[in-house]
């Protein structure tokens, strides 16, 4: 569960039109593929590739927009996953600048297959067994990070699409998860540090 302490009794899709999911068009989803995958090298700068973060199943509009800017902030491209409506509540929110990126899929279906054409492994962000230390891990360079919902965390679906999963080590008993950006912002700044990036 990402967060439990403030926003306990939210459900997924409360503030925008529809849940983060994969009941589209595929048809659709397949033609944003096609012309995304043609300009992606030529239109966002070299440090953020092989680095995503996945935003899907996140309920709250202000922590999809929190989520895009941690992502900007330690250069990790942004991927919308959902229903057009979805899409377009967001764009419409946030203005970003051209060569700054921020990716969009229907599906996490489509999503993933995007993923593998890298070489880039989906790591989630939740508390389960098997689950590794962030402290300890030793991250690949090509990273798609995902966490999970903020009251519920990760569902079943996103836990297929996953191929390691990262926990951060509490000190205390204060709460028992954190708000999912800051979660974001502490794995985003581990994968930094273990490259030694400053």
């Amino acid at each position: 569960m990402m967060d439990q302490q403030d926003e306990k009794n939210e459900k997924p899709g409360e503030d925008i039109d529809d849940e983060v999911n994969d009941e589209v068009d595929r048809e659709e989803g397949s033609s944003i593929v096609a012309r995304i995958a043609i300009d992606d090298a030529a239109t966002y700068p070299e440090m953020y590739n092989g680095k995503y973060l996945i935003i899907s199943n996140i309920a709250k509009k202000p922590n999809i927009i929190q989520l895009i800017n941690t992502a900007n902030a330690f250069f990790f491209e942004p991927i919308l996953v959902g229903a057009p409506k979805i899409r377009d509540s967001i764009v419409s929110y946030i203005k970003l600048p051209s060569n700054v990126p921020l990716r969009w899929f229907p599906s996490l279906e489509l999503t993933k297959a995007f993923l593998q054409d890298r070489n880039v492994s989906i790591v989630g962000i939740e508390i389960l067994e098997g689950a590794h230390s962030c402290l300890e891990y030793s991250f690949p360079q090509r990273i798609a990070i995902m966490p999970g919902n903020e009251g519920d965390g990760m569902n079943e679906k996103q836990k297929r699409y996953c191929d390691q999963f990262l926990y951060i080590p509490h000190y205390g008993n204060g709460t028992a998860s954190l708000n999912v950006h800051v979660a974001t912002s502490l794995i985003m700044l581990h994968y930094h540090r273990f490259f030694g990036q400053p």
